[in-house]
């Protein structure tokens, strides 16, 4: 089984409005290069530890540890972004993405874990820029901060920004950017975007 943890772009928000179909979405294409079985846990405002309820932007690590329980073979976490809106510091960020990889590491470090960084929103529209405020500033230093702790787990850390074109909203992937991330944590993992033989 594959499982995916994360906010909106992981769920699939559509950039103009609700959500991508799922054979655009890149976890269903990343399970389907795997030949495994999806457990997309993405939830539109979910963060690592901030929360702001009024904004619907809460955390759910209670889900992340039910859901290492099942033993994912392949694990992604891709997380940090929306508690910058809830008011989060980059340290204290960071802080809390090393207490999701204690998780792993108590439950047997299942599966094979990557790790999906923060990317930059320089050019918000519309209600996402009031959500972030001024806060999306901080969002590039959060990159160097998932490379070091990826690096102090051993862990492979894919950074999104290269991969993606310009956003509508400056913050919600189009299918161009969902299917180049999906490539990439597929040559991550050691395989091949295409149709697989076998599901587990």
């Amino acid at each position: 089984m594959l499982l995916c943890f994360g906010d909106s772009n992981c769920w699939g928000w559509h950039p103009a409005g609700g959500r991508h179909p799922a054979a655009d979405r890149w976890p269903e294409q990343l399970a389907k290069s795997l030949g495994h079985s999806l457990r997309n846990l993405g939830q539109p405002g979910r963060t690592l530890v901030c929360e702001d309820p009024s904004l619907g932007l809460v955390s759910d690590r209670a889900s992340w540890q039910a859901a290492l329980a099942e033993q994912p073979a392949y694990l992604v976490l891709a997380l940090g972004i929306n508690d910058l809106a809830a008011g989060g510091h980059p340290a204290e960020i960071g802080q809390a993405l090393e207490a999701y990889l204690g998780d792993w590491h108590h439950a047997g470090r299942p599966g094979r874990l990557v790790l999906l960084a923060p990317a930059p929103i320089p050019a918000l529209q519309g209600a996402w820029r009031s959500l972030f405020s001024a806060s999306h500033t901080l969002a590039p230093a959060l990159l160097p901060l998932w490379q070091a702790i990826a690096e102090r787990w051993q862990l492979t850390c894919v950074d999104p920004a290269p991969l993606l074109g310009d956003s509508p909203d400056g913050l919600h992937w189009t299918a161009q950017d969902h299917a180049a991330i999906a490539q990439a944590l597929s040559q991550v993992f050691g395989a091949s975007v295409g149709p697989s033989a076998s599901a587990g």
